[in-house]
């Protein structure tokens, strides 16, 4: 395309996303006042000092802030020696000691200064210090080639320590297609992390090996660490110098720590110290603000160092050392060892809001009998049998468990009466390799049948006022909640899609457009002829039904993300032109040149957009 063209092209384009802004703000006139209530509500709730509780490893205390008017957080570190009593970056300011004069803070990287390396994002998939703490090794996601690209960092002067960080590395295990491994050393020893098939043979879970380091048999020869065993379910491991942890579903003799009712997801913070017996992570709950928790190995003592307030009158400031003796004294001498020893009473110790907010587990039966989990999360308060409107999220890809996490911005609804419900399809996460399997490529409409089922639960059993609910959809769960409509237009009232994948048909057709391999294993190869039918059945760019009345509709879209800002505005502009116009039923389109995750003050406004979409929906 010529420099004419693309200009031509480009002036289009701004006028097209000038039109549909001017059309979006008129049909959304009328919710200004709430729009500006709910971005006050939403802005009150937002945690402002961003930093990362510290990670003592030898004699450094290793942390993350977000320096003032920043997007992205700066990784820093600072001597233990020097500051004993550290609280977070605020004291002393910046890491400066006004007493002595001198700087006591180091930054190692700025992820400020990465996202102008990378196409203006950074995300960040792993680090790791050396045992040495001269090196940063760390992996940054680089949008525009979608891969996550390894570098190396020298901490002392600040450089790129290694132009190819594979350069000098060998073979250790190897397996054919595409499996999730994690290789590590302990004491003589490599484990390897896997869902590698056994003997050509698929397993529905990973499972633990170990080879010695010194082992000269090629290729190398694994064995189990655990007996196969149908009660054995791990979700993850890591090590320290005398434990091996196991994060897992079921296991033989437990041990359990006093976990708050509702735990959605347990994942494991920045362990630097190989040596250290005390394992950091952060738990969520659908009904309490994420926790960072240290829990140590060696006595099961345990301490939240850190948690968000959403209420005022509930706030907690837990960093290191600044724990108030009360809840000191209270977590630090609790040890237990069994699932009979977590007692009700030390919910009390979390900042946890299940005395507003219930939180409640069904299973709902697809139409092939599969029981699909539902999580249903309301306010105490403010619910109305049988009147209440409600939001349905899914997302049922890659093998991804669904974001349940407790979220400032539902609470807006929450508060006003909404149920908000979670349906866990097949196609994502929680069930194993088989629960993921059973709803991709030809299985995808597994997927759908599942949330049509959760979405028809809702209103059989009258959780959900009848014609008042609502579906949303995040990427690929954009894809889901369209070819629901799709299937049952009158199913929803309305629908937010976020970014959604929805002209599947084209997009995996022409390699050229920003997809991994990874996502033809998702969603199939239209070179195979029954998984090329498969792909037309559920996309839903191709199967917008004519003369239907749509659900009132908000899609938003961005150019800053991995499937085309095309896809959200070619299906928008064929709905409303297949489908009967309805006033009341408005097809929306956002579009956006900002990445509105990475921006906590553009997502507030935009989530306060979507809730005010949602709530005039209900109510026309």
């Amino acid at each position: 395309m010529s420099s004419l063209q693309d200009k031509v092209a480009m002036r289009h384009m701004d006028m097209y996303m000038e039109q549909e802004e001017k059309y979006t703000e008129a049909v959304m006139s009328d919710t200004e006042r709430l729009q500006t209530k709910l971005q006050s509500e939403m802005a009150s709730r937002l945690n402002f000092d961003l930093s990362m509780p510290p990670v003592r490893w030898g004699p450094w205390l290793y942390y993350r802030r977000v320096e003032e008017g920043k997007q992205y957080p700066v990784l820093c570190r600072r001597l233990a020696s020097l500051n004993e009593e550290f609280i977070s970056h605020k004291s002393p300011s910046y890491g400066f000691d006004f007493t002595s004069g001198k700087r006591i803070e180091l930054k190692l990287l700025d992820y400020n200064q990465e996202a102008q390396r990378f196409g203006g994002y950074a995300y960040e998939e792993l680090s790791e210090i050396s045992p040495d703490h001269k090196f940063l090794a760390y992996t940054m996601y680089d949008k525009d080639n979608d891969y996550f690209k390894l570098s190396v960092r020298n901490l002392n002067s600040g450089g790129i320590a290694l132009s190819d960080p594979f350069s000098g590395m060998t073979l250790a295990w190897e397996s054919e297609g595409i499996v999730h491994c994690i290789l590590k050393h302990h004491q003589g020893y490599f484990y390897l992390f896997t869902d590698a098939a056994k003997n050509g043979q698929t397993i529905d879970n990973h499972y633990l090996l170990r080879s010695p380091i010194d082992s000269s048999s090629n290729p190398r020869i694994w064995e189990n660490v655990f007996i196969d065993s149908k009660d054995l379910a791990i979700e993850d491991v890591d090590f320290c110098k005398s434990h091996l942890q196991a994060v897992h579903l079921r296991e033989l003799q437990p041990h359990f720590l006093p976990l708050p009712k509702h735990v959605c997801n347990i994942s494991p913070g920045p362990n630097y110290d190989y040596y250290s017996t005390t394992m950091r992570f952060t738990i969520s709950s659908p009904v309490m603000p994420d926790a960072v928790v240290d829990y140590d190995l060696s006595n099961g003592k345990w301490d939240i160092v850190q948690q968000q307030n959403m209420l005022h009158e509930r706030t907690r400031i837990l960093y290191g050392t600044a724990l108030s003796s009360a809840i000191a004294e209270k977590t630090t001498n609790v040890k237990f060892s069994s699932m009979n020893d977590v007692k009700s009473e030390d919910k009390n110790l979390w900042n946890d809001l299940s005395e507003f907010y219930a939180c409640e587990h069904h299973n709902v039966s697809s139409f092939d009998g599969t029981m699909v989990p539902l999580t249903i999360v309301y306010s105490h308060k403010n619910r109305k049998d049988n009147q209440s409107p409600g939001l349905l999220h899914g997302h049922g890809a890659y093998g991804e468990i669904l974001d349940k996490r407790c979220r400032s911005e539902l609470k807006s609804l929450l508060d006003r009466g909404w149920i908000i419900a979670y349906a866990d399809v097949r196609g994502g996460g929680g069930g194993g390799k088989k629960w993921h399997h059973d709803g991709r490529r030809t299985k995808k409409q597994n997927s759908v049948r599942d949330y049509i089922s959760c979405a028809k639960y809702l209103i059989e059993k009258e959780i959900v006022q009848e014609n008042k609910l609502a579906g949303w959809g995040y990427s690929v769960g954009g894809l889901l909640v369209a070819s629901v409509i799709n299937c049952f237009p009158g199913l929803f009232r309305a629908a937010v899609l976020k970014v959604p994948f929805l002209d599947a048909t084209n997009t995996l057709l022409y390699p050229i457009l920003p997809l991994t391999a990874t996502d033809y294993e998702e969603f199939g190869y239209p070179g195979d002829v029954d998984e090329f039918y498969a792909i037309r059945k559920f996309s839903p760019y191709d199967n917008i039904q004519k003369d239907a009345l749509y659900p009132a509709l908000l899609v938003s879209s961005s150019f800053n993300t991995r499937f085309g800002v095309w896809e959200a505005a070619k299906w928008v502009a064929r709905v409303r032109e297949q489908t009967i116009y309805d006033p009341k039923h408005p097809i929306l389109l956002n579009l956006l040149t900002d990445i509105v995750e990475e921006n906590r003050y553009l997502q507030c406004k935009e989530s306060a957009m979507e809730t005010a979409f949602l709530i005039k929906a209900m109510d026309e």
